[in-house]
């Protein structure tokens, strides 16, 4: 998904009844996510920025941790990029990844925190209160 011309961030789901089920939550983050930049542009994602984007998932340092439910979490740190993804067996089941922002002044943790919808969300929910 891109916002302003960059790219903020990723999410893929293998199921698409789990796809059209989540569909409306992840583009009203995303919508979010854009207007909170109060920028207004209608630049278009490069296939070069694109590749990049992918190329820095790919990249990052990985860490696997035993899922809650069934497979494998994967996480994924870069210098650009801050990613998740759930593999059962061979198959990835669900994969999100988010841009992380150089310039801003929030902390590594709080990155990766920012980075799941629903602290994301949370955060929201509390600025506006």
């Amino acid at each position: 998904m891109g916002i302003n011309g960059e790219i903020a961030g990723l999410d893929y789901l293998s199921c698409p009844a789990a796809f059209k089920f989540l569909y409306n939550k992840l583009l009203k983050s995303y919508i979010m996510d854009a207007l909170l930049q109060n920028k207004k542009t209608k630049k278009r994602i490069s296939k070069e920025r694109a590749r990049l984007f992918l190329q820095s998932i790919v990249e990052a340092e990985e860490t696997k941790h035993p899922s809650v439910s069934c497979g494998h979490d994967y996480r994924y740190e870069g210098t650009q990029v801050i990613a998740s993804a759930l593999v059962g067996g061979k198959e990835l089941i669900h994969l999100t990844a988010f841009s992380i922002d150089q310039s801003s002044s929030l902390s590594k943790k709080t990155k990766r925190r920012l980075a799941r919808y629903r602290n994301r969300m949370e955060l929201r929910r509390f600025n506006n209160e």
